[in-house]
């Protein structure tokens, strides 16, 4: 019962911590909430091939990392006129290319654990980099209601369901 009650406030001190980080980010404006979800995107790629290499697979954590990294530059870039983005996206595309044609000659013709950086890009890092192009895109400009709006609905249903 005790273990019960002290999850149960760790939990609910870490979701404090993240709220007032997400919200202190989308106040504090776009390069705010670029940079705490750049590092979001990372800590969540980092901790996905943590978990895969746990399964006694091979899954390079540090390309992973900086390949969630590259990705949300390139799509930030992009959204609000930053840089050239066609470099960026090229320079992100290369890097996936390099990773592939490295783990292909590492295995020897085994594309099998390619799988799984491409997973992290997919299915972890470029949601996050997606709330880059949300934040932008219906509004025109950096909206922080929308923002708050979009994040004030998903702590409300997790919280209830």
């Amino acid at each position: 019962m005790i273990q019960k009650l002290k999850d149960i406030f760790v939990r609910a001190l870490t979701g404090t911590v993240l709220v007032v980080c997400v919200i202190g980010s989308v106040l504090l404006g776009a390069y705010a909430f670029f940079a705490l979800f750049a590092l979001v995107s990372a800590g969540c790629v980092f901790e996905y091939c943590r978990l895969v290499n746990k399964e006694k697979k091979r899954v390079s954590v540090c390309l992973s990392v900086f390949g969630s990294l590259l990705l949300h530059v390139a799509v930030f870039a992009s959204v609000v006129q930053w840089a050239e983005t066609s470099l960026l996206v090229a320079a992100y595309l290369l890097y996936v290319l390099v990773v592939f044609a490295r783990e292909l000659f590492l295995q020897a013709g085994e594309v099998g654990q390619v799988r799984y950086f491409l997973t992290s890009q997919v299915a972890v890092a470029f949601p996050f980099a997606l709330l880059s192009i949300s934040a932008n895109v219906f509004a025109g400009s950096f909206s922080k209601e929308l923002l708050l709006l979009l994040f004030a609905v998903i702590w409300i249903n997790d919280t209830f369901a």
